[in-house]
């Protein structure tokens, strides 16, 4: 008698995408939700805001973020949502990099605001 190898079923590469994909998003969310906090701080006295002004940017961001959910899903439908995870990764990281560069409050508003809101979306 000959012993069958019982082998492993392989793990479908899609699986690999939604859990890469999953990560990200959880990290991404996790920072502009949470971030924030540990950021709030040093943002507020580099810039001399007040604590309202200084929460301003985050609530930009999560308005924008609903505002162009519809609008990311339907270009996710469109596109695929690698074009659409790229495109974010780019922005949210061209508004992480302004972030070393901010002197204004308005930059602030469209760094955070505006660039790592829509990147994270």
């Amino acid at each position: 008698m000959s012993e069958k190898k019982k082998s492993r079923p392989r793990v479908f590469f899609g699986w690999w995408s939604v859990s890469f994909i999953g990560l990200i998003s959880g990290v991404g969310h996790g920072f502009n939700t949470y971030g924030i906090s540990v950021l709030f701080l040093p943002i507020s006295k580099e810039l001399g805001l007040s604590r309202a002004a200084t929460s301003w940017a985050p609530g930009i961001g999560r308005l924008e973020g609903g505002i162009t959910s519809p609008l990311v899903g339907w270009l996710s439908d469109k596109f695929g949502p690698r074009w659409i995870v790229v495109f974010g990764i780019i922005v949210a990281g061209a508004g992480m990099i302004m972030m070393n560069f901010i002197t204004e409050v308005w930059q602030y508003y469209v760094a955070w605001g505006a660039l790592i809101g829509l990147g994270l979306n």
